[in-house]
């Protein structure tokens, strides 16, 4: 019998026995430190709790595990061994989902139960359990073996084929009168798959039109630099301005040749609403607005640690310029597994205090070199950060 994710991972180990070992008691503490955490882009944020929720699925149980082990901090100063044991399963069902395995995964999975074992009488000490013989847990021990023989467990993980139920038979049955609807259902099939694949086709067909538009359209750009409009985008970014405000004075500064490589510009390919939705606002605002004091400095700094050639008179001109203010900007991040399709849409907001939400500024981490990125990640400690 192949091991089973959704079921014995998500379902049986994390939330019938790790999540109730963990918070036993301690309900209403775990539902406000859920509360409490703040909103972030690609994370859940479950307001009222975890308590309320009248049935979970995996893509609860997922939301939960990215932030349990900050859930746990001091939820029991009794033992830290409880933080060791939580830390180990859930190293352990994160591994179990890499796409492919290799020597090493496996023996890092090998070690996330070794380190398991050695901390799960912890529970037995604090009263939570009286033994271990829990089939679930036992059946960790085999999962090296079926990814060895069978392959990586998203190949047989009835994850699938419950989500397809949803789009055969649920979507279905519902587009149906309820009567007869077998028949009904595989009509409605039948003509969906019909409907996407002619929806690919045309996408398909429109690129490639509008891939050979653009070759015929585009004019060389010369080696050098070009002049580029600071007014709702920034100039180093290489986008084209998306409208003009009435009476806008723009700022003209000589920035480096750029194109539309995602290297070539700031932050990759993103994306931005085409009018601020914040307005028009002088440095003096966005420094009130946003509690950059020094905007402007900073603004001046980086043009001139860009580009070295903007004039001294473009220069004094940042003060007086008013930049067009955006709540928030979208952009697509490489697949951190180096998959193709799967890349991370990335939401990064800035927003003001208002009378009715409060303010809210998401953290940006900017990498100055990503080879060396690449090698040493993020070092350091909590205020230290290296």
């Amino acid at each position: 019998m192949t091991p089973d994710m959704l079921h014995q991972l998500h379902k049986g180990v994390f939330k019938d026995h790790l999540f109730k070992w963990c918070t036993s008691g301690k309900k209403d503490e775990v539902d406000a430190r859920f509360a409490r955490l703040p909103p972030f882009n690609g994370l859940r944020h479950f307001s009222k709790g975890v308590s309320t929720i009248s049935q979970f699925t995996g893509n609860e149980h997922r939301e939960m595990k990215k932030v349990f082990i900050g859930i746990m901090i001091n939820l029991h100063d009794q033992d830290p061994n409880i933080i060791t044991a939580a830390r180990s399963l859930l190293d352990f069902i994160y591994l179990a989902h890499y796409p492919s395995h290799s020597t090493s995964t496996l023996q890092q999975m090998k070690g996330a139960i070794d380190s398991f074992n050695a901390a799960k009488d912890v529970f037995i000490r604090a009263g939570l359990r009286d033994h271990f013989n829990i089939g679930k847990i036992h059946s960790l021990a085999h999962y090296a073996p079926s990814i060895i023989d069978y392959g990586a467990l998203d190949g047989y993980n009835s994850e699938i084929s419950e989500r397809l139920h949803i789009d055969f038979a649920k979507l279905g049955y519902r587009a149906s009168n309820r009567k007869a609807y077998l028949d009904q259902m595989v009509t409605w099939l039948e003509r969906h798959e019909k409907s996407e694949g002619c929806e690919a086709e045309e996408q398909e067909v429109d690129e490639v039109v509008s891939e050979e538009v653009l070759n015929r359209s585009e004019p060389p750009v010369p080696n050098g630099h070009q002049t580029a409009t600071l007014n709702q985008e920034t100039a180093i970014s290489g986008r084209a301005p998306t409208s003009e405000r009435p009476g806008h004075v723009p700022l003209t500064v000589i920035c480096a040749d750029s194109t539309n490589d995602t290297e070539a510009t700031m932050f990759g390919p993103y994306q931005v609403s085409k009018k601020p939705s914040l307005g028009y606002r002088s440095a003096n605002e966005v420094a009130s607005l946003t509690g950059a004091a020094g905007f402007a400095a900073d603004l001046q700094a980086f043009l001139i640690r860009e580009n070295s050639l903007i004039p001294a008179s473009a220069l004094h001109l940042i003060g007086q310029h008013e930049y067009g203010m955006y709540k928030q900007f979208k952009r697509t991040l490489p697949s951190l597994r180096g998959l193709a399709g799967d890349e991370y849409d990335d939401r990064v907001q800035a927003r003001p205090a208002t009378s009715t939400a409060p303010a809210r500024f998401d953290t940006g981490l900017w990498v100055e070199d990503p080879d060396r990125a690449e090698n040493i990640g993020v070092a350091g400690e909590f205020g230290d950060i290296e």
